[in-house]
């Protein structure tokens, strides 16, 4: 969780090469390089991107793309802005439970290029997995758009605090 917060809100982008390099190795481990079209970083919304001067996402899927050890993936890695948009500011969503999470979400991808999308085998990069709500939210937008599949990466899964 630290290198995630120094990355993202500490701009340590020095963290971008090692982590891209992880995504490579996952996505080695559990796709086949022909199962993937399009490889899609989660935007942000221009608001929060403008705050923040980066998209974590983005930094994080460029430096996958340059890692030492990545082969040729045979699909298409894209800048978001190209293909799907944050077409409405949400709030943070550090701090939401689960439902306000999702509620949070609801709306706020918006398909700017259907053709980019209709019948391609999408994977989102995204930086942290916590309930879902942003990539479920994207992954509906996109197939409503005609995507046939859509997956998911990101570099850490956040875990329930233990009762113990």
């Amino acid at each position: 969780m630290a290198l995630i917060h120094q990355l993202k809100y500490r701009a340590c982008f020095a963290l971008c090469q090692p982590l891209g390099a992880l995504l490579q190795q996952t996505f080695a481990c559990h796709w086949q390089p022909q199962e993937i079209d399009l490889v899609l970083p989660v935007p942000l919304h221009r608001r929060r991107l403008r705050q923040r001067g980066f998209n974590q996402a983005q930094m994080l899927t460029r430096a996958w793309r340059h890692a030492k050890s990545a082969a040729p993936i045979g699909c298409q890695m894209v800048n978001p802005r190209e293909v799907m948009i944050r077409a409405r500011p949400t709030l943070p969503q550090t701090g939401l439970g689960k439902m306000a999470r999702r509620r949070n979400m609801r709306g706020a991808f918006q398909v700017i290029d259907p053709d980019r999308v209709k019948e391609r085998r999408i994977l989102l990069v995204d930086d942290v997995y916590t309930t879902g709500a942003t990539a479920d939210e994207a992954a509906r937008t996109l197939k409503r758009h005609g995507a046939v599949s859509v997956d998911l990466i990101t570099v850490a899964r956040t875990m329930p605090r233990s009762s113990v």
